[in-house]
């Protein structure tokens, strides 16, 4: 039986990703500072990638077995201290602690869209996107030299079922149901005309990794929808969806260029991951409308 590790499997992107190795029979390990929150079926272990020495890293991904591990962790919404520490001190603490393993595991660490744009200098989107990169480069370079046996996954906007609390749909989705209940018309505001995102389903993100453990790519490749949509058109799609009241206010704040996002190249997922986006967002949409129980998102 595969062993795969999962970094980050409690969070919305890492749960998806669980499931998806277990229904191919592997044996999946979330590592995590909460164990307790590992999806059913897979076994939970508490560990701090940030501080644990990689020496006892390294001991405990022998002692797994481990075949794969999938990089799902990060910060977003913190410091920037811990932003750094998130996302690149722990890729810098698993790097060494995979190069002093007998037999390297196959690592798929995930990256973002982000990367690509240019944010107002110091906000935290800024230095988001500059820790993801940093990380991008030392995964890659780390593979490149013959250390690693990596690939870096680059995603868009992910949307789906049970979205992540800093996501557009947490937002939305919440609103639109006490609308429906109340009969009360929604109000909901779209930041700019040209607001525009590359979005992607959570499942086909979980599917392309699955799928860069069984073909040895490696590099960069972009993972998204291969379209963008505009912010607005989604926001009516998933307003016709709910059946709910609603008015859409789009804002005009200026600034084109900052609220658009380019559409990422997945030919490259298709030559060498033979992978390609098989959810419509409709699809995706309608997913994540019936998935909201009123109980709050799963938290990254």
């Amino acid at each position: 039986m595969t062993s795969t590790v999962v970094l980050g499997g409690t969070g919305y992107i890492g749960r998806q990703i669980c499931e998806a190795f277990l229904a191919l029979g592997h044996r999946v390990l979330v590592l995590a500072r909460d164990p307790a929150k590992a999806p059913p079926g897979t076994r939970g272990k508490s560990v701090d990638l940030v501080n644990t020495d990689p020496r006892a890293l390294a001991g405990l991904l022998t002692d797994e077995g481990c075949d794969v591990i999938v990089n799902a962790a990060g910060g977003v919404w913190v410091s920037d201290e811990e932003r750094y520490r998130l996302n690149v001190t722990l890729v810098e603490n698993l790097l060494v602690a995979t190069t002093v393993l007998d037999r390297r595991p196959r690592l798929v660490h995930l990256g973002s869209a982000h990367e690509y744009k240019e944010f107002p200098p110091g906000s935290p989107l800024a230095v988001y996107a500059a820790s993801k990169h940093q990380a991008t480069k030392l995964v890659v370079a780390a593979t490149e030299r013959g250390a690693l046996d990596g690939v870096v996954l680059r995603l868009a906007s992910v949307l789906g079922p049970h979205p992540a609390a800093s996501g557009l749909l947490e937002t939305v989705i919440p609103r639109l149901r006490d609308a429906k209940a109340s009969g009360q018309s929604a109000v909901l505001y779209v930041e700019s005309p040209h607001a525009c995102r590359d979005f992607i389903d959570v499942r086909d993100v979980a599917d392309a990794v699955t799928a860069a453990t069984v073909h040895r790519a490696s590099g960069v490749i972009d993972v998204g929808g291969g379209r963008v949509v505009l912010v607005r058109e989604l926001l009516e799609l998933l307003v016709k969806i709910s059946g709910a009241p609603a008015e859409i206010i789009v804002r005009d704040a200026g600034g084109r260029a900052s609220t658009e996002e380019r559409c990422l190249d997945i030919t490259t997922a298709e030559a060498l991951l033979d992978w390609r986006p098989q959810r419509t967002l409709e699809q995706t949409l309608a997913s994540a409308w019936s998935a909201y129980t009123g109980k709050g998102m799963v938290r990254e």
